[in-house]
């Protein structure tokens, strides 16, 4: 049977704080490679064989800080706010324990993210990379709530799913028997691709 519960964990984030602190590092050690050839008179500041590497170190961290941010707020997590969705025989239960019933849904989009950078930084190809997006038929239902589990698409305020980070193997299926229950209640969804790079 279908696990129809997808509540945040600490240990699904762990691995992309693994990957950012490695990146950090080896962010810095290049940037500290750039550095030190110029401090030590071995390269002019505007000499590539300095300036590459410190530029580089640089990019790097800044994206390991944003994976470790990102990474941080999800591992920290708990309780009501720790649900990204459950399906619920009168609607979706979402981040906040916020239930929306099944005659508030007017469209649902689900979003697959794909990475063609040729260097995947933070990516994960092993994860779900989903999002859903829910419209409701009164807009006005959002009013109130926070930033988190929500989003601007379109002119208007729905609300945001992030599944990026469960199993692909593990919780696809489940993801799957949702989105097939969806459809068998004559709710429309539809499917977009979007390309992320962290």
């Amino acid at each position: 049977m279908s696990d129809m519960r997808f509540s945040t964990t600490p240990d699904l984030h762990l691995p992309r704080l693994q990957r950012s602190v490695l990146l950090f590092a080896g962010g810095i050690a290049a940037s500290g490679a750039g550095s030190w050839l110029v401090l030590e008179g071995f390269a002019d500041p505007s000499d590539e064989v300095a300036a590459v590497p410190f530029c580089l170190g640089i990019l790097l961290a800044l994206f390991a800080l944003t994976g470790f941010v990102q990474g941080f707020r999800g591992a920290r997590r708990r309780g009501e706010n720790a649900i990204d969705v459950v399906y619920e025989p009168d609607g979706l239960r979402t981040r906040g324990g916020r239930l929306t019933p099944w005659d508030s849904i007017r469209e649902v989009v689900v979003i697959q993210y794909k990475n063609n950078a040729k260097v995947q930084l933070l990516w994960d190809n092993s994860a779900l990379n989903t999002a859903v997006e829910v419209a409701l038929r009164d807009r006005a239902e959002l009013d109130g709530l926070g930033r988190a589990g929500t989003r601007w698409r379109r002119g208007e305020r729905r609300l945001y799913i992030d599944l990026r980070r469960y199993s692909r193997e593990e919780r696809g299926g489940d993801f799957n028997d949702i989105v097939g229950r969806l459809k068998s209640r004559r709710i429309t969804v539809n499917f977009k691709h979007a390309h992320q790079q962290v």
